[in-house]
């Protein structure tokens, strides 16, 4: 069980994340094969461009969005001023934009505590027939349908991070997509053949300081064969993009 100060597996390290979804966190057990993840954020992305609410500028700016989310997190973290250089707008039109397709449930936003800018932004996706993923009624996506608290999992470590993690109560009466390609009680062992892959305990580490689910989908997309380069990479971007303490 890796500790908190275990220097061998980066202990120490501390995330400065305190803060929350709204409404909540992207679903990271679904999608995880490359192809379903290009199509989730396509379907999405369409479903943007027939809101009309939204001013050409914050179509485009969605789109940039969309093309900027990490595989790992299924979020992106542009800031303001990247946003609008590459939408050809002011930050003032992104800052409008993030609240709109917030307001419309269309993008859910990351907040630290004490700030009101978002720090990292996640799709919110509709149901939709041809991806096999379970949403409640409300057309946002449903955590998985187990307890979490029962994973074996070698990463004993729980920082300041980015989400508690849904109650168990939270969980009842929803259903996962489809059962996951390894049980629960040898995550350890995936988590130590994913270190390998990474480059070490350290990266694991920092992304469960976003979500512990992110290394669940790690997990599962190292035992289905869909951990390639490009998922390896976007691991790895998102593990830097961390806030250290």
């Amino acid at each position: 069980m890796i500790g908190r100060r275990d220097p061998a597996y980066g202990g120490g390290i501390k995330v400065r994340a305190a803060g929350s979804w709204s409404p909540r966190p992207p679903p990271y057990l679904t999608a995880i094969s490359e192809r379903d993840f290009v199509r989730l954020k396509e379907e999405w992305l369409k479903h943007v461009m027939m809101i009309g609410a939204l001013v050409p500028s914050y179509r485009v700016i969605a789109y940039f969005m969309a093309d900027s989310l990490n595989w790992a997190t299924m979020d992106c973290w542009r800031s303001h001023q990247t946003l609008a250089g590459l939408a050809g707008t002011s930050p003032k039109t992104v800052q409008r934009t993030t609240m709109l397709t917030e307001e419309k449930s269309l993008m859910a936003v990351y907040r630290r505590d004490g700030r009101r800018q978002p720090l990292r932004y996640a799709p919110m996706y509709l149901v939709a027939p041809t991806l096999d993923s379970a949403v409640d009624g409300s057309g946002r996506p449903c955590p998985a349908g187990m307890d979490t608290a029962v994973q074996q999992s070698s990463l004993g470590i729980q920082f300041e991070s980015f989400e508690e993690g849904l109650p168990k109560e939270d969980y009842e009466g929803m259903s996962f997509p489809k059962p996951l390609s390894f049980n629960l009680s040898v995550r350890g062992r995936v988590e130590n053949e994913l270190a390998t892959i990474l480059g070490g305990f350290d990266v694991l580490l920092r992304l469960a300081a976003i979500h512990d689910d992110i290394i669940t989908r790690l997990c599962e997309a190292h035992v289905t064969g869909h951990l390639g380069h490009r998922q390896v990479k976007a691991a790895k971007l998102a593990a830097n993009q961390t806030q250290l303490g």
